[in-house]
């Protein structure tokens, strides 16, 4: 049940981090501040889906 609830969080983060990436790019183009500001959160999306594997791992080899 654990993992399930793990697995389906990190789908939605790398979903999350995707579109944040995305539309950083994408606005990369006509405003340079907003696209700073997605690659920030895009990032902090990635630190929580480094995160969230670490966990598991460090529960899988315990």
């Amino acid at each position: 049940m654990l993992f399930t609830l793990k697995k389906s969080k990190l789908k939605r983060l790398e979903i999350s981090y995707q579109r944040w990436m995305r539309y950083a790019y994408t606005t990369a183009v006509f405003d340079k501040e907003e696209s700073k500001r997605a690659l920030q959160i895009a990032e902090r999306k990635m630190q929580e889906i480094q995160l969230l594997l670490d966990s598991e791992y460090v529960s899988a080899s315990a």
